[in-house]
């Protein structure tokens, strides 16, 4: 697991292209951090809260993170910044 993965998800959900992931105690902005075992953790700025991803949930948001930035889309059209390409068939 690499908290690049996590770190760059919460940079999307930031930006609006993937689900956001909040606090649940009160809805604040989540961080993460890697602590000296190399475990991968979110944590609330604003309260104690801190949860250690699991593997589980790390594949999920690795999948979410290579969905957003891969240009090609499932209808064979592509999509970088602004400019799009679409298949012609």
């Amino acid at each position: 697991m690499k908290v690049q993965i996590v770190s760059k998800y919460l940079t999307l959900a930031q930006e609006g292209l993937v689900p956001q992931i909040d606090c649940p105690v009160d809805q604040g902005l989540l961080m993460c951090n890697e602590d000296l075992d190399q475990q991968i953790f979110l944590y609330c700025l604003s309260c104690s809260y801190k949860k250690f991803v699991g593997i589980d949930f790390y594949n999920k948001l690795e999948s979410e993170v290579n969905k957003s930035l891969s240009p090609i889309k499932m209808d064979g059209s592509i999509e970088y910044g602004d400019l799009s390409w679409k298949k012609n068939n």
